[in-house]
């Protein structure tokens, strides 16, 4: 049986984990505190990056994690 993840609050105080993946098509990212996660997200990626190295496409996903976090 699974459940749905239930967000938490960012604690600036708390250590956090980001977590990410890229593929030929998607970057997805979730930021989690606590073993709980915080936020996360997946963005298409358009055709000029499909060519992108992983690395590449992935640090994008880290600055997309932290973006709502940023501005407190």
């Amino acid at each position: 049986m699974t459940s749905t993840p239930t967000l938490v609050m960012l604690d600036f105080e708390e250590p956090f984990i980001i977590e990410l993946d890229a593929s030929d098509k998607w970057i997805g990212v979730v930021l989690s505190q606590r073993g709980h996660p915080v936020t996360y997200v997946s963005h298409l990626i358009g055709p000029t990056k499909e060519g992108w190295s992983t690395y590449q496409k992935e640090m994008p996903a880290i600055v997309m994690a932290n973006l709502p976090h940023l501005y407190r």
